[in-house]
This record gives structure tokens, C-alpha cells and sequence, in this order.
């Protein structure tokens, strides 16, 4: 823990306590101060310099270890910042980058600006690669690309972190991942960590906490203070993966930050700017010139009822390249996971998707709409003429094809035959051979060329279906 004595030896400039109030206090006595500078209190609680009156000083409370009036208070920097070295990856970190998970001091690091500005129009450049998240449903028709925002919408418990955790997994060897648990409790912290950790995926990754129980500045800050994290990594030439879990919690925070501080407030209660807030922190995300690597934001925002209308989630999307809507109704259907097709959209990852799987893709959504309209018309309870019933019929096998199991992940390749194969033979095969060729395609060697017309090889067809 960062120690006030110690500091003090240095002969920063110093300030007294002279008034508490709930997460803000006022200080007397500091000199050429700047906002945004980070301050250590007696109590080694700290804070960060929100506005200036003269000889007063108004200090935001990150932490709160019994700061009281007469306690005296330092400048430990001008700006707020968190420590990070690659030594970090693995581990578990708190908003100023100090180890939660036990393991001890994490050595060689180096202090960065939480608040950074995002790259500007003419240093960015274009997105290039697909991010391969071993979804058949994302993959193919919601392609992501690294340097993209993508949002992820949906109730509590449908699925959403689950999905992140099995996407998170395929990245071993191919990206780096800053996962940040906002206003989480406890349990909720523990379970993600364990699922991390149970599928060797934590080792690559830098898991950053603000927990529920703690102040709401840190929730305020965590973002920030991961984007800073994924920069730096960016920065590096890696591809880097930030999931950011989730910005309804954060924008909470900011409300009752805003509203404590006495800002009016907006639409529910939320100050006018939280849109600039959350704008200017998924905007440190894409690619830029001269660095091969990407930052990818992956936003959780959480809804009730299947409601994605509200402030929150309509801001985010506006900002976002595009959202996966997770659907409570599917999800007790038992449909994993359980992505509403009809209304998630990925704007710029079909720029990065092989033409192929562009023409699948288009393929699959036309037939999935044609299941629609045929399921609708099937509860009138009329005699349905042949076309309306072979719509149905395709559409349940891809319905099938689509559902994943937890861990259950495909290579592009693998996805390009067993959907080809679906959508050209359907009539040919059975409910149960979808099960056995999902089975199957894990002993096929890849075939760096499939083409369509190679779903007619009878060879091929035997193999998958045996």
C-alpha cells in the first residue's frame, strides 16, 4: 500500500482537511495545483483534484479510510494514473494497477494517464482483420473485427458473459484481453475470475475490479483506467480485447457522483453528459497508422425485459459499430446462445469477412427470415403447402447448428462446411445428423480452399454424417 510518510519525506506540496462530505472534501492550503491531480491523504486514502476556488481545493474520494478535518493531505502527481507493466497480465489489479489476487507486488511497471484523448480521424486507419470468436452465429452473420465497438445488450443471466468468456478463449495465441468488472459484488467478481481461470484464458488477460461495495469513484474510473491498459498493449503492436462489464453500472456511478455533487439532473436523473463520458472512452478504440496491432471495446450494457429503449443502452449503440442483443425469451427457450438475429447488427465487420462467408452469410439470413414468416404462419393451423414446410425445415437444422454449448467452438473453416452442408442438403439429412456432423467436422483436416461446390463430394458427405 502506497504510504503517506514516505511521500511526505519528498517534500510535496501539502494541504489540510477541512471539511468532509460523503465522497467529496475540501482542502486548504495547496499551491499551483492542477485538476485531475491525484492527492494522498494521512489516512493513505486518495482522491483526485475536481475543482479549484482559490486557496480551496475540492477532492473527489477514490477511497475512504476515515479521512476527518485537521488531517493533513499531498500532491502524489499531477495526473491520475495506473500502473502497468506485462508483468501485469495474469493478474488481478485494483484502478491504480495494484495487485487484488494475492500473488504479490507486480514488478517493472510504469505509470499511465488514466484520461488520454482518443486518436484522431487522421491518424486511424482501416480495420483489417475479423476476430475469430468460434460463434457460428457471430462469425457469420455479425462478423467482428478487431478495432471495432461492439455493444452487448441483454437482461441479467442471458448469457451475455458467458459468451465473452467462451470468445475470450479462442483468442489464446491470436489477441490480449482486458476484462473490467464495474459495481460488481463479490461473488460475481469470484465466479468471473474462476471462469478465467478454468479456461486458461486469465494468463493472457488483465482482470482490473472496481467492486460495488467500494466508493463510486472507482467504478467512475475503472474504464478509463483499463482503456489506459489496452493502450498501452496497443501500443505495443498486440491486438487487444477490452470488455468493459458492464457501463450501465458505470453510468450509475457517474449519476450518484453527479448527483451528490449537486449537477443538475437529465434524462433519469443521469447528467446531461454521460453521453460525451461514454463517447469519449469508446472512441480510444480502432486502429491507427504505422502499428499493426488494435484496440476492439466490447461494452456490456445491461437492459430489463428485453427493453433496450432506454437513455443508456440507445446512447451506447449510438456510439457503438453495431450490438448483439441477447434475448431473454430465447434464452429460456434454451437457445445458446441466445442472440436475437432479427435485431443485432455488426456495421463494419463485413468488411473483413472472406467473400465467402459474405455469401453464406447472405444465404443464411434470407433463409432464417423465410423460418420466421413460416413459423408465424404454422400457428394458424392450416395446411401449409410444401415450400412453407421445407423453410421450417431448414430453419429448425440451422437453429441446431447454431446452438452452442459452453466451450463448444469452430474454426471459420469448420464453419463453412457444416453451414454449406446445411444449406445445401437439408433435405438430405436428418435432425440428428446436424449432431453428428458438428461431432465429426473436428476430425476434418482443414481444406484451405473449400469452395461451395465441395459439399457435393460424396466422400466428404459420408465422412460427416458416419
Amino acid at each position: 500500500m502506497i504510504s503517506f510518510k514516505e511521500n511526505l519525506k519528498n517534500g510535496v506540496a501539502v494541504g489540510e482537511v477541512i471539511a468532509v462530505n460523503s465522497i467529496f472534501c475540501e482542502v486548504r492550503g495547496f499551491r499551483n495545483l492542477k485538476t485531475g491531480s491525484q492527492i494522498l491523504f494521512e489516512s493513505n486514502s486518495r482522491g483526485f483534484v475536481n475543482e479549484i476556488n482559490d486557496d480551496i481545493s475540492k477532492i473527489v474520494l477514490i477511497e475512504d479510510r476515515g479521512i476527518i478535518p485537521g488531517q493533513m493531505a499531498l500532491v502524489l502527481q499531477d495526473t491520475l494514473t495506473v500502473s502497468f507493466g506485462l508483468n501485469t497480465l495474469g493478474r488481478v489489479i485494483n484502478v491504480f494497477g495494484e495487485p487484488l489476487d494475492g500473488k504479490g507486488k507486480i514488478l517493472d511497471t510504469k505509470e499511465l494517464d488514466i484520461f488520454r484523448d482518443a486518436p484522431s480521424i487522421i491518424q486511424r486507419d482501416d480495420i483489417k482483420k475479423q476476430i475469430e470468436t468460434g460463434n457460428l452465429v457471430v462469425d457469420t452473420l455479425f462478423p467482428l473485427a478487431f478495432g471495432q465497438r461492439e455493444v452487448i445488450l441483454g437482461d441479467n443471466k442471458t448469457g451475455k458473459t458467458t459468451f465473452l468468456i467462451d470468445l475470450i478463449r479462442n483468442q489464446k495465441d491470436k489477441s490480449l484481453i482486458v476484462y473490467v468488472l464495474i459495481g460488481k459484488t463479490n461473488d460475481q467478481v469470484s465466479s468471473i475470475i474462476t471462469s478465467l481461470e478454468d479456461s486458461g484464458t486469465l494468463e493472457f488477460s488483465v482482470v482490473l475490479v472496481a467492486k460495488a461495495e467500494l466508493l463510486p469513484v472507482e467504478s467512475y474510473l475503472a474504464p478509463f483506467a483499463g482503456c489506459s491498459i489496452g493502450e498501452a498493449l496497443w501500443s505495443m503492436g498486440k491486438d487487444v480485447i477490452i470488455v468493459y462489464d458492464d457501463l450501465t453500472e458505470h453510468a450509475k456511478s457517474y449519476r450518484e457522483i453527479s448527483l451528490i455533487e449537486g449537477v443538475f439532473p437529465g434524462k433519469d436523473s443521469y447528467p446531461a453528459d454521460v453521453f460525451s463520458l461514454h463517447s469519449r472512452l469508446l472512441e480510444r478504440a480502432g486502429r491507427v497508422k504505422n502499428n499493426e496491432g488494435s484496440l476492439t471495446a466490447l461494452p456490456i450494457i445491461s437492459v430489463q425485459n428485453n427493453d433496450f429503449t432506454g437513455y443508456i443502452p440507445t446512447n451506447v449503440i449510438s456510439i457503438t459499430d453495431g450490438q448483439l442483443f441477447f434475448d431473454r425469451e430465447l434464452y429460456l427457450k434454451g437457445i445458446r446462445p441466445a442472440i436475437n438475429t432479427g435485431i443485432s447488427v455488426s456495421r463494419i465487420g463485413k468488411r473483413v469477412q472472406e467473400i465467402f462467408m459474405q455469401s453464406i452469410s447472405e444465404k443464411l439470413n434470407m433463409a432464417l427470415i423465410k423460418y420466421d414468416q413460416a413459423y408465424k404462419f404454422s400457428h394458424f393451423g392450416v395446411n401449409m403447402p410444401s415450400s412453407v414446410l421445407a423453410d421450417l425445415d431448414r430453419g429448425e437444422k440451422i437453429n441446431i447448428l447454431f446452438n452452442q454449448d459452453i466451450g463448444e467452438s469452430y474454426t471459420l473453416f469448420e464453419q463453412k462446411v457444416l453451414i454449406t452442408v446445411v444449406l445445401s442438403h437439408y433435405m438430405d439429412i436428418k435432425v440428428e445428423d446436424v449432431y453428428k456432423m458438428k461431432r465429426n467436422i473436428k476430425k476434418l483436416r482443414n481444406i484451405s480452399d473449400f469452395k461451395e461446390e465441395d459439399v457435393e463430394n460424396q466422400e466428404l458427405m459420408k465422412f460427416l454424417l458416419s
